[in-house]
């Protein structure tokens, strides 16, 4: 009577059948144990739209940092600004008390404490801080999406924590935004720009001037 038995050779199962005198039967090829897999071809317009959120996230990010960046360094200079002018109405004022020169006392200690009062009522180094603060976080970002690449999952996880910063932060002032924007846009060679008046580009870091409709 034949006996089949199952031998494994260069990763594939044969049978050899064994008749009754111990012959080797035919070898008969049963099964393969490496298994191959086509490749799967990647969609064009899937990778198209990947790239294509990479370039909206460095745009978004740079306009962020370029924003942050000019209001910290606005603010920044606001509060150096009235430290100065306390500094100089104290010394005029330390002066004139030895010479005996009462009104320059009074202007100069007016001076000092008009300095103060508004330096302390707009609150100048803390919106420093907290833009500079803005601004590294923003700047991290656009660390992690160059590291990223074309990594969907990345950049999805990149653009829930950019809106996460976003949403922190205080009152946009849009003139200003508006600038940025076209900055940003010249850098990454693109047409969408903004016109904006001379009154508006001027006065952009303290408030918006009409008119507010920014029409390419």
């Amino acid at each position: 009577m034949p006996v089949r038995e199952n031998i494994k050779q260069n990763g594939e199962t044969r049978s050899r059948s064994l008749d009754a005198d111990g012959q080797d039967g035919e070898m008969l090829h049963l099964s393969c144990s490496d298994t191959t897999t086509d490749n799967i071809e990647e969609d064009p317009g899937d990778r198209e739209k990947i790239i294509n959120k990479a370039w909206e996230m460095q745009f978004r990010i740079g306009i962020s940092r370029r924003y942050n960046s000019h209001l910290a360094s606005h603010y920044s200079g606001l509060e150096n600004g009235a430290t100065v002018l306390s500094l100089i109405g104290g010394s005029a004022s330390f002066g004139a008390v030895f010479g005996a020169r009462t009104s320059i006392v009074l202007l100069a200690s007016l001076l000092v404490v008009a300095a103060m009062a508004v330096s302390r009522a707009f609150r100048w180094s803390d919106k420093a801080r907290q833009h500079d603060d803005l601004y590294r976080q923003y700047t991290r970002l656009g660390e992690r999406l160059v590291r990223a690449g074309d990594d969907e999952v990345s950049l999805r996880e990149i653009e829930a924590d950019f809106t996460l910063i976003e949403v922190s932060e205080p009152a946009i002032k849009e003139a200003l935004m508006v600038i940025c924007h076209n900055q940003q846009a010249r850098f990454q060679r693109s047409e969408e720009t903004y016109p904006l008046r001379w009154w508006q580009s001027l006065f952009a870091a303290f408030l918006t001037l009409p008119p507010r409709t920014w029409e390419r």
